[in-house]
């Protein structure tokens, strides 16, 4: 039971630029783009790297990608 909460808890674990752009299969230039532009949110990490959020991720996906088709 133990290891099943724990897998649950891997998805409010925030990602790195690199592992967002891998999660929607864009560029890490892109990402960061959408942070800048302010249509992806991020906290900034120990002031040099971004943490996002899952939930946004999957936001961005249905409202930017979904609209590029």
């Amino acid at each position: 039971m133990r290891w099943c909460s724990r897998l649950g808890a891997l998805d409010y674990e925030p990602l790195t630029v690199q592992g967002a752009a891998g999660y929607l299969k864009v560029s890490t230039r892109t990402i960061r783009n959408w942070i800048k532009d302010g249509k992806l949110p991020a906290r900034q990490f120990n002031g040099s790297g971004y943490r996002i959020q899952k939930r946004d991720l999957e936001q961005i996906q249905t409202d930017i990608l979904s609209s590029a088709i």
